[in-house]
């Protein structure tokens, strides 16, 4: 074997084990970053006073959606608040209120 061979055998190997070396890193890191989860709302952005005289003024329309005329409504209306919200969104209250949530309305519906 020539000397260009063993050299170039020798750094092929360092630079397989250097790559082998950053995906470990990188590995390690998806593992570490699992368990420091934030939910996205878990802190809402301030508004600014602008913002805020805005959103007093402008009022969102209500989204109105019409059923097909083959369903009927099997129960009646119900009306969630952030007081009863935890019963429709089984444990992610918290997500919804911090983000701003103010009412639902649902009914289930029939074929």
């Amino acid at each position: 074997m020539s000397q260009s061979s063993i050299e170039r055998g020798r750094t092929e190997r360092w630079v397989g084990f250097i790559i082998l070396l950053c995906l470990v890193g990188i590995a390690a890191g998806v593992y570490h970053k699992q368990f420091s989860f934030t939910p996205p709302c878990s802190s809402p952005p301030a508004a600014t006073p602008l913002q805020l005289r805005q959103t007093r003024r402008v009022r969102s329309p209500m989204i109105l959606c019409h059923p097909a005329a083959e369903l009927s409504a099997l129960s009646a209306p119900e009306t969630f608040t952030a007081d009863n919200l935890y019963d429709k969104v089984d444990g992610k209250a918290d997500l919804y209120l911090t983000a701003g949530f103010v009412a639902c309305k649902c009914q289930r519906p029939g074929a």
